[in-house]
């Protein structure tokens, strides 16, 4: 298979993708931004943390796309590791609903190392199109979410049809 480099006038040119690959368009988008101190969670069980972001759907048979971008690290030595999700309006999305959920973290022992990472979620659709709060839970024993100076939380969703 010969490979084509497109360049910008043949890039305006293409109509269409090849049969078989999904397309689909950004219909809007909403973001936030949590930068008010750092949530220590220590609990095996999945605790909210009190970082929300509110969305209200266009279209049930749309798709969400939610992009997390955080930092986290774990204070002490032993315990469970952090486990982070997302919750719809309070209860577990049947989907995600592990306990360790989008994303699961261990530190063998105590270390102040600041560690960055992302949590991607792709829902199937969306419930409704009435303003629907997300949440993020975590566990952990000392687990902490969130950031120092300068290093906030990004929570983006863009809705997708």
């Amino acid at each position: 298979m010969t490979l084509i480099k497109l360049n910008n006038n043949s890039i305006s040119a293409v109509s269409a993708l090849p049969s078989g690959i999904a397309t689909g368009k950004v219909i809007n988008s909403s973001r936030i931004l949590y930068s008010s101190g750092t949530v220590t969670v220590d609990s095996a069980s999945l605790t909210d943390t009190g970082i929300d972001h509110t969305y209200t759907g266009a279209s049930t048979s749309n798709k969400l796309l939610h992009l997390i971008q955080c930092n986290w690290r774990k204070q002490t030595a032993g315990g469970s590791g952090g486990g982070v999700t997302i919750y719809a309006n309070d209860s577990a999305i049947s989907e995600i609903s592990n306990i360790a959920g989008l994303g699961e973290w261990h530190q063998d022992g105590a270390t102040g190392d600041i560690k960055g990472g992302s949590i991607h979620y792709m829902s199937p659709n969306i419930a409704s199109t009435d303003a629907i709060k997300y949440s993020l839970y975590t566990r952990g024993s000392d687990f902490r979410l969130g950031n120092g100076t300068g290093y906030p939380l990004i929570w983006t969703i863009l809705e997708i049809t």
